[in-house]
This record gives structure tokens, C-alpha cells and sequence, in this order.
């Protein structure tokens, strides 16, 4: 569990080797360049990494690189804790623990191929 202000709520997922270490998504920043925390519940110390640090503020769906959602996927391997998976449209990869990230382009785009749906406000009327 992790702490943000005076709630404690589950941010995301525990590190099997190591239960204080909780990696989470969707962080206060969203979808800017997918900014992934790893919290350390012994120190309360967070450190909080993005997978793409480009501005993407205000530009189009279609002149963004990476699409992160506000709450996008994140895995942990079972095979080695450090591997850490992340979806955008892409799938996004580090092997250790967050200081670098590659993204798999060689994979087709995960969107829904409806370019006039990535402008559409979900709550517009």
C-alpha cells in the first residue's frame, strides 16, 4: 500500500520478490509521457520515471508518438522482477527497473485503427 497525502490506497502492483516495492501507473501526471512510480513502502520514498519524456500537452492523438492512457497497463514478469511491461499503444519494456525503456514498434499499433475516434471527447455532447 502506498500513501498519498493522509489516504492509503493500492496504487498498483507489488514486486513478487520484494512486497514493499509497489510499481503504479496513472501517478497525478496521466498519460504525459507515461509516467510509471516505484514506491518503497519501508523508506515512503518514490521515484517516478517516464517511459517517453516528450511534452505531448495539447498536441493531437496523431502527432504523439507514444499514447498513454491516464491509467495504462503495467506487468511485472514473473520470470524476473526487474522486467517491467507498460502499454501505450506499443508495448513498452525495462530489464532494469525503470532506468531505461524500449519500445517494441516492431508490433502493430494496439489501437482501434479509427483515427476519427482519437479525436472525440469521450464526455462531449
Amino acid at each position: 500500500m502506498a500513501f498519498r497525502g493522509r489516504r492509503r490506497e493500492r496504487l498498483g502492483d507489488s514486486d513478487p520478490i520484494d512486497n514493499n516495492i509497489i510499481w503504479a501507473t496513472g501517478t497525478g501526471f496521466g498519460s504525459l509521457g507515461g509516467t510509471v512510480e516505484r514506491f518503497d513502502v519501508r523508506t515512503r520514498q518514490a521515484r517516478e520515471v517516464e517511459i517517453w519524456p516528450e511534452v505531448t500537452v495539447g498536441a493531437p492523438a496523431a502527432a504523439v508518438k507514444y499514447r498513454f492512457n491516464w491509467t495504462f497497463p503495467l506487468a511485472i514478469s514473473p520470470h524476473d522482477h526487474n522486467t517491467i511491461y507498460a502499454g501505450s499503444q506499443h508495448v513498452h519494456r525495462t530489464v532494469n527497473g525503470g532506468q531505461s525503456w524500449r519500445g517494441d514498434q516492431s508490433r502493430p499499433d494496439h489501437r482501434r485503427q479509427d483515427a476519427a475516434a482519437e479525436f472525440r471527447r469521450p464526455h462531449a455532447r
